[in-house]
């Protein structure tokens, strides 16, 4: 057995934040948007909040896990709100 089949392939999704952006705002996992610009692959957040909710994608802000129906909340397939205010200075993460 190699280690090969221990290794966990993660998708992961950078949303880089270019201006200010307010708490409550809906932030895309497939396209840049106001205020921020997406790298990576495109996300997937599921088709419903419940899917959501126990999926294993998780997003972060500056690293940090965003508690999802608290920091985050599902709004679609592609987008999210985040529950706080972001600055030219953050990075969200979405890995799936």
């Amino acid at each position: 057995m190699g280690l090969e089949r221990n290794i966990i392939t993660q998708k992961m999704t950078i949303l880089a934040v270019t201006a200010e952006i307010a708490a409550g705002s809906v932030y895309s996992v497939i396209s840049s948007g106001t205020g921020y610009t997406k790298s990576g692959v495109d996300g997937n957040l599921r088709g419903s909040a419940g899917s959501f909710l126990k999926a294993k994608c998780n997003i972060y802000l500056n690293g940090i896990l965003q508690i999802k129906a608290v920091d985050i909340e599902w709004a679609s397939s592609s987008t999210f709100i985040l529950n706080e205010t972001t600055d030219d200075t953050d990075v969200v993460i979405f890995l799936d």
